[in-house]
């Protein structure tokens, strides 16, 4: 073990006994420690400390809270870059819940559409992907310029992937 992953997950352990599982600082810290856990080719365990911090915030905070979401999209875009199918339908699981949350155009709801299509395409599914941006960029009035930026990219690498 590194000494950097053991600091970080001797602050873990600290952090927790301190301030509880699910205080803000030690979600963050938690969420950290998962990607480091990835990050080294630790995915059972880097995966079980995902799945726990989405159990913890939905127990302490409800399904539905902001954090709640943004670590179970968190948690999804990780699976599906690892080619893991549970990302990709835990993402379109989500969609429905963020729209009824936030809002349709709301830009959290845009993220996990844009994830989802994302994540579409990661499963080889490229002519899916295009039609979910482009449904995004249909909306593109009331989405931010950096967004829209992003969006029209993320479009034009699929369609160099499709072939069209």
């Amino acid at each position: 073990m590194s000494h950097e992953r053991a600091d970080l997950g001797a602050r873990v352990a600290a952090a927790i006994a301190r301030l509880g599982r699910t205080d803000p600082k030690v979600l963050a810290l938690r969420a950290r420690w998962a990607d480091a856990l990835l990050g080294r080719g630790l995915e059972d365990e880097g995966f079980a400390e995902l799945d726990a911090l989405v159990v913890d915030a939905e127990a302490a905070l409800g399904p539905r809270h902001e954090t709640t979401l943004v670590l179970a999209n968190n948690r999804a875009m990780k699976l599906a870059e690892r080619s893991r199918p549970e990302g990709l339908e835990q993402l379109a699981a989500l969609v429905p819940v963020a729209t009824e949350v936030f809002g349709p155009r709301d830009r959290r709801t845009v993220l996990v559409r844009s994830n989802l299509a994302a994540a579409t395409g990661m499963a080889g599914r490229f002519g899916e992907a295009i039609a979910r941006i482009e449904a995004l960029l249909a909306e593109r009035d009331d989405l931010d310029d950096e967004v829209v930026a992003t969006l029209r990219s993320n479009l034009a690498s699929w369609r160099e992937r499709n072939g069209s």
